[in-house]
């Protein structure tokens, strides 16, 4: 009986010592196990891209062809991958990126119009940028100036155009009109069409942009770079006379509920307009059986030509990691290559951003296969940007209300432009 207590105990104790040995065992296969997987994990994490959210407004056709571009960014190296995300038009865009200031959710980079710009800068929330000598000198100067402001760099071109002279080709050859260089030309097309209930010319339904044009071929532009505004000359009040009187003899229409000058044109009730250059390609998917549009430079003013840009830039938020603004940087610098920013000026019908892309075979081709396109490099080299400001926003919205109270309740043009004139005074004020 002892012996067998004895034998029971000794094979207890050997039982024992093996099961505490597959417990060490095992639990140093699966500390080894767990040391394996982080270490896969850190791999795996170390070799991941960097993201860079990129919010813009681009729908449709434009979306799919930016698309492209972002994706064969992120396929053309390791480290960085572009998120492209549509926050539907312009206002809603803006709208979100204040929202996400507040929320503290901002986006790597985005897309802004060049005149929104200062007021970004001044809440803090905009990285400088940087562009290389060659990249300045390949710039037109109307697009450099749209990234500047107080003499450093705030955003890279992106989505540029330019105004430009729309031409209704059957009706000027009915009618066996020369192209207007001027806008005294205009008042002679337009008394000999009159008769026909045909207008000279077609404006959007506010005439801002094409008065700012003028304002500036007159010496005058709305806003001076050292922030005077000069709403109230006599040269900038003329300039609105001249269209108004245009309208009020019924050689000129501006938009009403259609808000487009193109529907007048598209509709065989006007001959000339005058609209965007990224607008080719409506005139030319909506141009009716046996309608053709072609382009010009816009009528001189005052002798002089030129025409004021709309751009929407790229910005990088100060928010960023270091790794995303390394990553942001390098997709701006991938749009600036000549045959990327080709590829987007070809398949968006916005400008070409740099002089070296206006000129890649790609988009030359284009243009020989489209002769609307024609007339962008001239108005490009001719064009400049508005002086940028603080409080830009707002004072676009006062100006766009003179510009109604003159063609809806007939304010004079005097009265409205230099009650302006003590709006956009008090504006520059508050944003000094």
């Amino acid at each position: 009986m002892f012996r067998l207590k004895k034998s029971w105990r000794r094979w207890f104790t050997v039982a024992a010592i093996f099961s505490l040995l597959f417990i060490f065992v095992g639990c140093s296969k699966s500390s080894s196990s767990k040391s394996d997987s982080s270490s896969a994990s850190k791999d795996a994490t170390s070799s991941k891209k960097v993201q860079i959210v990129f919010w813009h407004r681009m729908t449709g056709t434009w979306k799919t062809s930016l698309d492209k571009v972002i994706d064969d960014f992120n396929k053309s190296q390791d480290k960085y991958e572009v998120k492209g995300i549509t926050q539907g038009s312009i206002d809603q865009l803006k709208q979100k990126v204040m929202a996400a200031a507040r929320s503290k959710t901002l986006p790597t980079i985005t897309q802004l119009p060049y005149t929104s710009i200062p007021d970004y800068i001044t809440q803090g929330l905009l990285e400088k940028v940087s562009f290389t000598a060659d990249q300045k000198s390949d710039m037109y100067p109307a697009i450099l100036s749209s990234t500047e402001y107080k003499g450093d760099n705030y955003s890279v071109p992106f989505a540029d155009s330019t105004q430009l002279l729309f031409i209704n080709d059957q009706l000027a050859k009915k009618y066996n009109l020369k192209t207007p260089t001027s806008w005294d030309d205009l008042k002679t097309i337009g008394a000999q069409l009159k008769k026909d209930g045909v207008y000279a010319m077609s404006l959007d339904q506010s005439y801002d942009m094409v008065l700012e044009s003028m304002a500036n071929e007159a010496g005058y532009p709305f806003v001076t770079k050292n922030g005077k505004a000069n709403l109230s000359k006599p040269e900038v009040i003329d300039a609105a006379k001249t269209i108004l009187d245009l309208k009020k003899e019924g050689f000129l229409k501006t938009a009403e509920e259609d808000q487009y000058g193109s529907v007048a044109m598209l509709n065989n009730k006007a001959v000339y307009g005058i609209g965007s250059s990224a607008n080719i390609g409506e005139f030319t998917n909506r141009a009716k059986k046996g309608q053709t549009f072609s382009t010009a430079a816009i009528p001189a003013y005052k002798g002089k030509n030129g025409d004021v840009i709309s751009a929407n830039n790229l910005v990088l938020f100060k928010s960023s990691s270091a790794d995303q603004k390394k990553g942001a940087k390098a997709f701006f610098n991938y749009m600036l290559k000549p045959e990327v920013a080709a590829y987007w000026a070809k398949k968006s019908g916005y400008v070409p951003t740099t002089k070296s892309a206006m000129k890649e075979k790609v988009y030359q081709d284009y243009v020989a296969a489209n002769p609307s396109y024609k007339a962008v490099e001239e108005s490009i080299e001719s064009a400049y940007a508005s002086n940028q400001f603080a409080g830009y926003d707002n004072f676009r919205t006062k100006m766009l209300s003179a510009v109604d109270s003159t063609l809806t309740t007939n304010t004079t043009a005097q009265k409205a432009f230099t009650s302006l004139q003590k709006d956009t005074e008090d504006i520059l004020k508050q944003n000094k």
